[in-house]
């Protein structure tokens, strides 16, 4: 990546110049091929080195942790410990180090710790909800929708986010859509399901919820086996098999402690959305696979305390956290956010990507506006569906908002301020543009 960057740097160079400079020859060179660590008192400094301290700090997390979103980073000081944590068991940062913000590298590297320690998380997830015992049907884990992340289930952004669902029952949606190779997203869950006589619903006690968007697609008004999506009939199907295969039962709810309900008319109009419920726990079928793919790269409870075993196994001194603590690879100021650079970033961008109303998939993600797959709403950016629309004016507003909150930043301290300030607009034009290029 770094051979090919500078090289592509130096092309572009080339093509508006006609000869490389000494900046891109010499300071590029240096600056992407080289690590600079350095203490920054500005980051999130209020882990200690004493290691008994350091501990206690891992210990004390009492809440999932999940990746945040380009605009809106705030440094925190669980979030620099488990960074320290996981370089010291070989889960490194290199990019930009401990900083104490949950970005994308972070995420990658919680992700690995995951994977490679699959079978151990998925014991101490065991543990953690004692799911072997028979207390836990009649006394169910709850969680608000709003407050979980997972890697391939998803909540409509309306008060379904608000509602409360078993969480053995998201942990089995999130190993049913993997299994799917499919993302899910609960479209109804307690709210708009009032009491049903004396026989509560499923959903009113909160171990039911409905699923109408598949991949980001509706079933278009489907009301039969034949109408409607196509392919959204077949999402669902792959969906249901999973489900099947991890105990719940097709088409039949009652006297069942796990069901979906999909292609029936049974209980209203299930071909348009299933329905799924689970009163009992987890699913115990490759138990050992949940804490790999469930919650994406949320750091968990269970996570913490398999990661506060392998270090204590390992050993940790003072002198390696000293050696850690509030370390940035580059150390960059705050950048001035306006200037020729700027319209020239952008003007490459209209070239490069043209103005696009709708989202079209393209390769990984929805995209649309110049090329993004976000929007930018109310100040903050959302990701993009199959259907989000941009006017010319919101696609403006969104890619302003990127190239001052994510592009330019990165490149910057990638850099570091002193070559940042060195290059030209021209230079620094292109050079993010190719950072957007490149961008996953």
């Amino acid at each position: 990546m770094k051979k090919t960057l500078f090289e592509e740097l130096q092309r572009i160079h080339s093509i508006t110049y006609g000869k490389n400079s000494e900046v891109m020859n010499k300071v590029l060179r240096k600056k992407l091929n080289e690590s600079e660590k350095i203490d920054d008192p500005k980051k999130a400094d209020l882990v200690s080195d004493d290691v008994e301290s350091f501990f206690n700090t891992l210990e004390n997390i009492d809440k999932e942790l999940s990746q945040q979103s380009y605009g809106s980073m705030k440094h925190q000081k669980e979030v620099e410990t488990v960074q320290i944590a996981l370089t010291l068991l070989g889960y490194g940062l290199p990019r930009f180090g401990v900083d104490g913000l949950y970005g994308p590298e972070t995420a990658n590297a919680v992700a690995k710790f995951k994977n490679d320690n699959s079978a151990d998380l998925g014991n101490k997830l065991k543990e953690y909800r004692n799911l072997s015992s028979s207390s836990l049907i009649n006394e169910l884990v709850t969680v608000q929708l709003d407050d979980v992340s997972y890697s391939n289930v998803k909540v409509d952004n309306d008060a379904t986010k608000y509602d409360y669902v078993n969480v053995e029952l998201l942990d089995d949606l999130q190993k049913a859509a993997v299994a799917a190779d499919l993302v899910l997203t609960i479209t109804t869950a307690s709210s708009g399901h009032p009491d049903q006589g004396t026989d509560k619903s499923r959903h009113s006690k909160q171990i039911a919820v409905d699923i109408a968007i598949l991949d980001g697609m509706g079933a278009n008004g489907a009301s039969n086996e034949k109408n409607g999506n196509p392919k959204f009939r077949e999402l669902g199907n792959r969906l249901k098999d999973a489900l099947v295969q991890l105990g719940y039962t097709w088409n039949k709810e009652k006297g069942n402690e796990k069901a979906v309900l999909w292609q029936t008319s049974t209980g209203g109009n299930h071909y348009n959305h299933l329905h799924v419920s689970n009163k009992s726990g987890a699913s115990d079928a490759e138990l050992s696979n949940l804490s790999k793919n469930s919650s994406g790269s949320v750091i968990t409870s269970e996570m913490i305390k398999l990661i506060i075993e392998k270090l204590k196994q390992r050993g940790v001194t003072s002198e390696e956290l000293k050696k850690l603590i509030d370390l940035t690879n580059k150390k960059v100021s705050q950048i001035s956010l306006s200037g020729d650079w700027l319209d020239i970033t952008k003007s490459l961008l209209r070239k490069l990507e043209t103005y696009k109303e709708k989202a079209k998939w393209d390769e990984n993600a929805y995209r649309g506006g110049y090329g993004s797959d976000k929007k930018l709403v109310n100040g903050k950016l959302e990701e993009a569906t199959k259907d989000t629309t941009w006017t010319l004016e919101e696609a403006e507003e969104t890619m302003d908002y990127e190239i001052k909150n994510h592009y330019a930043p990165i490149v910057a301290k990638q850099l570091g301020s002193e070559n940042w300030n060195k290059l030209n607009d021209k230079q620094k034009a292109a050079i993010i543009n190719l950072e957007n290029n490149d961008a996953p």
